[in-house]
């Protein structure tokens, strides 16, 4: 196609067997799949530009652990012919799929299914690459999401910004790409696997006639305002009833009229596949993905100070409960890293993360691989605001939750998600000014 840049879009099912655990929602749960609500599924973004490929997958699952991503970005390499590198992977965090190796007591993986989920995620991107058609025009759009979600954590800051990249294609549908911050747990402690929220706003985007693909945000802190409580009976029973369809239906519908109404600017091809063939490389455009490795500071602990924390937690939780299992294994993990850190040389409290730039022109898509406040995207906007942000969440993998320095200092270090949640991901709580690292090494790779 010379130089014209091309898109291709596919998806495949990976939905979970039944009576395998569920992730998310508590420790030791036993939460078996018993049925299933809505398909799980991965999609494929697929762009060519003069012999390069780049993919990006996102599939309905909690999150990536660091071998899953490498297994399925060789996977399609292999599959495809493709740089492993030029595979971007987000997820969704949908609550109400199976476990991946990422958290602790939250659902035992079932390790058949893990095997054969890069295969599943390749017939995506197999179908992708047949796919792939002129790009004859990229709209990016900012609608406004209004009365859907909260900040769950204190805070008073929400964005409510709905964010959408609409990519028309020569005689073939358009793929529309979009973008908001909200935790997936509508469907609460169901036993019915679904992909949540946005399984159905991509159903919403198919009824239009456009192919969907949700890129969920920084949603650390933001929960949406309905969801099912646990108290409102069986999963059987709400199906029956159609609440939980209702609930789900109402807030796709809430994303479609935001979508439907946003204003739009076009993205001038020639900012990805440059002004000609002879153009020299300042008027090349931009088309890559970069990866990058960020250091992020974690808050020092010691042997004894980690010994203590066990001690403190089972004191008010009891030796013998489920959390305290994975107190322990928390305990257990970080006395072997902190160890093997030591050996090796390497810097205890730091923690080295990859990061994919993806760029189309002054479209950027970033991976941050956290359940990260929301704030940190409204600050990579406000740094660098001639760029088109989409900030993806829980990608390609996730490690934990990052809060700011303020939230932190709201629970003076040790809420959940400063403190709390590190046990479940076996991470160590990061300091105070991690989230402000983030940025400022992102921008700098940026401005590089």
């Amino acid at each position: 196609m010379g130089n014209k840049l091309q898109l291709g879009y596919g998806r495949s099912k990976i939905t979970p067997p039944l009576e395998k655990e569920l992730c998310g929602f508590g420790y030791y749960l036993g939460r078996k799949a018993t049925g299933v609500h809505d398909d799980l599924y991965a999609y494929c973004l697929y762009f060519s530009h003069k012999g390069k490929d780049i993919l990006l997958v996102n599939m309905d699952l909690i999150g990536l652990s660091t071998d899953m991503v490498a297994r399925i970005q060789n996977h399609l390499a292999a599959c495809l012919f493709v740089e492993p590198d030029n595979v971007v992977l987000t997820s969704t965090h949908t609550h109400t799929g199976p476990p991946t190796n990422v958290l602790v007591g939250c659902g035992e993986p079932n390790d058949e299914y893990l095997i054969r989920l890069p295969e599943l995620i390749a017939e995506a991107a197999v179908a992708a690459r047949e796919d792939r058609r002129e790009v004859r025009r990229i709209c990016l759009g900012l609608g406004e999401a209004t009365g859907l979600a909260r900040n769950r954590e204190g805070g008073d800051f929400l964005d409510e910004h709905l964010y959408s990249v609409r990519v028309e294609r020569v005689a073939a549908q358009t793929v529309t790409i979009l973008h908001y911050a909200c935790h997936p747990i509508m469907n609460s402690c169901s036993e019915h696997v679904s992909a949540d929220y946005p399984g159905y706003i991509i159903r919403a985007l198919t009824e239009q006639g456009e192919l969907g693909c949700y890129i969920n945000g920084l949603c650390g802190n933001i929960n949406p305002l309905k969801c099912m409580p646990d108290t409102m009976g069986t999963p059987e029973k709400l199906y029956e009833d159609g609440a939980l369809d209702r609930i789900l239906g109402d807030f796709a519908s809430a994303i479609q009229e935001a979508y439907i109404g946003s204003e739009y600017r076009d993205l001038p091809l020639s900012e990805i596949v440059g002004s000609g063939e002879a153009a020299g490389p300042a008027d090349a455009g931009i088309f890559s993905v970069e990866f990058i490795r960020v250091a992020m500071p974690l808050r020092p602990q010691s042997p004894v100070d980690i010994d203590a924390i066990v001690a403190e937690e089972s004191e008010k939780y009891g030796s013998e409960s489920a959390y305290l299992r994975v107190v322990r294994a928390w305990r257990d993990y970080q006395s072997d890293q902190i160890a093997t850190k030591r050996r090796a040389g390497e810097p205890i409290f730091i923690e080295n993360v990859g990061i994919y730039l993806l760029r189309l022109g002054s479209l950027i898509l970033v991976t941050i691989p956290y359940e990260a406040f929301a704030e940190i995207a409204h600050e990579l906007r406000c740094r660098r605001p001639d760029l088109y942000w989409i900030v993806a969440g829980n990608a390609p993998n996730t490690y934990g939750y990052l809060p700011t320095r303020v939230a932190m200092g709201r629970h003076d270090g040790y809420g959940y998600e400063s403190f709390g949640s590190s046990f479940l991901y076996r991470h160590l709580p990061f300091a105070p000014e991690a989230a402000e690292r983030l940025v400022e090494q992102i921008i700098a790779a940026l401005d590089w």
